[in-house]
């Protein structure tokens, strides 16, 4: 696993996420590790479509970050990749955190904690 890297104010709130995200999707999964591996967050300015239609336009502002997670299911143990991140409001405010797996790749328990 890649060591942790962010020592913002939300990191704990940031490995929370990154560890629901991950028994979100596996309720079986025994969490062996968890690490968000940005040392900060990424911003992402984008003018988009909100449809398939193309029919309506909006500006949105979006930053991320990475995190990983060891996690054991049945005999066999996993590393997560998740995306974190949340979108900036009109009001200069920031939404609610949301996020997805990106990759899961097989890995030996033994590594969990090197």
């Amino acid at each position: 696993m890649i060591s942790h890297k962010f020592n913002g104010k939300e990191s704990r709130a940031l490995k929370e996420m990154s560890e629901n995200i991950v028994k979100k999707k596996f309720s079986d999964a025994k969490i062996l590790r968890v690490n968000v591996i940005s040392s900060d967050w990424k911003e992402e300015r984008a003018l988009e479509y909100t449809d398939t239609t193309r029919t309506a336009i909006r500006y949105r502002i979006t930053r991320s970050v990475t995190g990983q997670v060891a996690a054991k299911r049945g005999g066999d143990c996993f590393l997560y990749t998740t995306y974190m991140g949340k979108n900036r409001r009109s009001d200069g405010s920031w939404g609610q955190y949301y996020g997805h797996i990106m990759f899961t790749d097989r890995m030996l328990e033994k590594n969990v904690n090197k």
